[in-house]
């Protein structure tokens, strides 16, 4: 309930403007949404073709982008009316599921519910979650949907009668495939070390197998009016590519807090590709002290430890320009890593939950 509210309350300071927001993203995604929803207005749909949005150019675009969710949220423009409305109600949905996700994922490590809510918090303010309000970046999305993805991991770790889930792992690859493609393909490299794990360590390898097959071949089925498209306009289509980014420049950097002894100001120069001296600070310790005490608990030292791997691969400490010299399709294809703290950040705000709860446990002793 608390993070439900706190996710209330960050929709609300949004109200009290009585403005949108219109940042870096807004234009394009806003486009293709009122694209939907006039064609469902009208009665007129076009899968591809875009009739009403982008100047009524004809471009294809929803087809690449998750054309169902795309519908979805054409639907909810026409039911709330306007953009200032749809803008509120969508970050609050952003921010609670993001919240609830990590909320449930932080507490399936069995830390305290104070504890698990305090963390939450802190992720719902840092990162990309919160860049989905203030400029409708759509790995926001992919970053409220990430805990999700902890939760499997879970049962692929701890669950030794049946490490995967096939349901469950349909239901998550299908959602992310709809929503977004890079989180979705984010997924697969994060649960990788997690199936290998089960894969390894568990007797019943026929059975991990099989259910594995059960949510690839049923994610294709449920997501094939996302994949066939690609498929389709990339074989028969001169397509422009993606802009090409300068990935050392949108690599995460440390920044330092202007306004001192203001808690929301203060994680909120963690957004996007900003990483604040106290939060990186908080990390770094946070990795020391997991190592120190691997032997009492060994779950902590290694979410920490692939977070802060995937942290790493985020910042600038990786010679992303040399990187892509080599191979500059990484600069069309990933543009930010940045992104990759959509990865990084709920494994290490687990990790300090489990500190914090391994430090209380401790002292009440």
């Amino acid at each position: 309930m608390a993070v439900v509210l706190f996710a209330a309350y960050l929709a609300y300071r949004q109200m009290r403007t009585g403005n949108i927001i219109i940042g870096s993203d807004t234009i394009f995604h806003f486009n293709r949404f009122y694209e939907t929803e006039e064609q469902i207005r009208n009665g007129n749909l076009s899968w591809f073709m875009t009739l009403y949005g982008f100047n009524q150019s004809g471009r294809v675009i929803n087809a690449f982008y998750g054309p169902a969710f795309a519908y979805l949220n054409g639907l909810l423009l026409l039911a709330v009316g306007t953009w200032y409305r749809y803008q509120i109600i969508t970050s609050f949905l952003v921010f609670a599921v993001g919240g609830v996700g990590m909320y449930r994922a932080v507490h399936r490590f069995k830390v305290r519910g104070s504890i698990a809510v305090l963390v939450t918090i802190i992720y719902m303010t840092i990162g990309w979650l919160p860049r989905w309000q203030s400029g409708s970046n759509f790995t926001g999305i992919g970053a409220a949907l990430m805990p999700y993805g902890i939760l499997v991991a879970c049962d692929m770790f701890y669950d030794k009668e049946k490490p995967i889930h096939w349901i469950k792992l349909t239901i998550l690859m299908t959602v992310a495939l709809e929503c977004h493609l890079l989180t979705a393909l984010m997924y697969m490299a994060f649960l990788v070390p997690a199936w290998l794990y089960a894969i390894i360590k568990r007797e019943n390898k026929r059975g991990i197998l099989l259910n594995t097959l059960k949510a690839v071949l049923l994610t294709i089925f449920l997501t094939v009016n996302t994949l066939l498209p690609l498929y389709w306009m990339s074989k028969t289509n001169n397509l422009a590519p993606t802009a090409t980014m300068r990935m050392l420049e949108n690599a995460v950097h440390l920044k330092h807090t202007t306004v001192a002894f203001h808690p929301f100001r203060i994680l909120t120069h963690n957004l996007r590709a900003s990483l604040t001296f106290w939060l990186a600070y908080a990390f770094i310790v946070q990795v020391i002290y997991a190592i120190w005490t691997r032997e009492e608990s060994k779950a902590n030292v290694v979410v920490s430890l692939y977070g802060g791997f995937w942290l790493l691969l985020a910042s600038r400490l990786v010679e992303w320009d040399r990187i892509t010299n080599h191979l500059p399709a990484l600069a069309r294809f990933i543009q930010f890593p940045s992104r990759f703290v959509c990865i990084a950040y709920p494994l290490l705000i687990v990790g300090l939950g489990l500190s914090f709860e391994h430090i209380l446990h401790h002292k009440q002793k």
